[in-house]
């Protein structure tokens, strides 16, 4: 099924965003930016979905490459009211902007599987993990955007392998 999704994102992904009017974009200084969308969770034989949240904060190094600092979780509570299952990953990342619209990002650190309850006692794993997205800017003024994203997340937490995958609608400053 993931071997569906990805391709058929990033299809989505170009042909969504409209061009940014005029022409050369204009990138420097500091970034930041985060948003909220939809995203799917799995690990072993469970899966689940929710919603998820993105935020990042860093610094142009080059009009189309910026190093920053990367968070996201895709988060769960439907499946039992009583417990939120989240799936987190903070990373160093690399972004960079093959159009004046178009970016990918990647990235490496540490992740977070980790269970609320108000009824059971919370529990946490860590692990290493790996960031893959991409994005569109779907609207631009000035050094600010309105981005459509895709990011997908894995890790190795205590031996099982755990995924994120979401579509995110964010707001940059770069």
């Amino acid at each position: 099924m993931l071997k569906k999704i990805l391709p058929s994102s990033a299809l989505a992904l170009l042909l969504a965003a409209p061009p940014v009017a005029g022409g050369d974009v204009e990138r420097a200084g500091f970034v930041v930016g985060g948003g909220g969308g939809y995203g799917y969770l799995w690990e072993g034989d469970f899966s689940s979905h929710g919603y998820a949240l993105t935020f990042h904060v860093g610094v142009m190094i080059s009009s189309r490459t910026a190093m920053m600092l990367d968070t996201s979780a895709v988060c769960d509570h439907s499946t039992n009211p009583s417990v939120t299952i989240c799936q987190s990953l903070f990373a160093p990342a690399v972004q960079f902007w093959v159009t004046d619209r178009f970016w990918v990002k990647a990235g490496l650190g540490g992740s977070q599987d980790r269970a609320f309850s108000s009824v059971l006692d919370d529990s946490s794993k860590v692990g290493f993990g790996v960031l893959a997205a991409a994005g569109a800017s779907v609207a631009r003024r000035g050094s600010y955007s309105l981005d459509l994203q895709t990011r997908l997340t894995t890790s190795r937490i205590e031996g099982v392998r755990s995924n994120t995958f979401a579509v995110l609608v964010t707001f940059n400053h770069e």
